[in-house]
């Protein structure tokens, strides 16, 4: 973990050295002209010094979707998601070391699970129903700190930048991780326990966790800003990234009845096939829609 650290603050380094003009913090040739102030006397625009916060446009325009109806009554999900698929939750704090300038911390994390009930017949008492209950969750986490440039002089500002990405993948939706959790026991009376979804049976899984990934990489994107009031602005960006991921191995836990021990005997079983490391560069350009706050 300490290489993995130390290898992707190195990447971040690296990125930004790779142009020294672009690793100015203070601007360089900073542009002249009046500051673009806003009917009330403020500035429109972000200045050294300020912090903005950007959050996901989406749920407010899922929100929005939903009060005016636009899919006739119908829940209202914006053609704008995040892609790539795993979507989550985006944050984004810059930090303004001139006008035209920011170093910048993203953070994104995508969580979902979910719980389902399946009925059994009671194995005491065959007329009664019991459930089985099976958990499923996945985890994907992203954390990335970039450098972010600036050009345009009226309400709508362009910009471009890089950024040191880590991310870490723990299942997903198609393959989610699984925890099962069984009505009907295993005991010396009942060897071969029923289960909603294979009956009876002599051996099952307790949980199941897919392979986590990690992977460290670089960022590069591009985007608009419009500054419809003063410091508070909608933008939007496209990225590609490069990527390197390192696998996991895959355990699986079951528990059986020993007849030796006359004891439930619980066994972890490890798969490796899938662990392993590729380089990859994103097959999809990921998009990200949002609104910003400076102060």
């Amino acid at each position: 973990m300490k290489k993995t650290v130390l290898f992707f603050i190195a990447i971040c380094l690296f990125s930004f050295a790779a142009n020294g003009q672009f690793f100015d913090l203070s601007d360089g040739d900073e542009a002249t002209g009046e500051p673009l102030i806003s009917k009330g006397g403020h500035n429109i625009l972000p200045e050294k010094g300020d912090i903005g916060l950007a959050i996901d446009a989406i749920p407010f325009t899922d929100f929005i979707g939903n009060l005016v109806k636009i899919n006739s009554g119908a829940a209202f999900s914006s053609m704008l998601h995040i892609q790539p698929p795993e979507g989550g939750m985006i944050i984004c704090l810059k930090y303004f070391t001139g006008n035209k300038t920011a170093l910048r911390a993203k953070f994104r994390i995508a969580y979902d699970a979910s719980t389902e009930k399946l009925a059994v017949q009671n194995d005491d008492d065959p007329l009664e129903t019991v459930y089985d209950t099976e958990i499923s969750s996945d985890l994907n986490f992203d954390i990335g700190i970039g450098l972010e440039k600036r050009r345009g002089h009226t309400r709508l500002q362009g910009l471009y930048g890089l950024e040191g990405i880590l991310s870490v993948t723990k299942g997903g939706e198609a393959t989610p991780n699984m925890r099962y959790k069984y009505a009907n026991e295993f005991s010396s009376a009942n060897t071969a326990p029923t289960t909603s979804r294979v009956g009876r049976t002599s051996s099952r899984p307790i949980y199941q966790k897919i392979a986590p990934q990690y992977g460290i990489g670089g960022r590069g994107f591009v985007g608009i800003e419009y500054y419809f009031t003063p410091k508070i602005a909608i933008g939007g960006e496209i990225a590609v990234r490069l990527e390197i991921a390192r696998r996991g191995a895959s355990k699986v836990k079951t528990e059986s009845w020993n007849f030796t021990d006359g004891a439930v005997e619980k066994d972890v079983t490890k798969d490796r096939t899938p662990s392993g490391s590729d380089i990859s560069l994103d097959n999809e350009i990921d998009t990200h829609l949002y609104l910003i706050v400076c102060f």
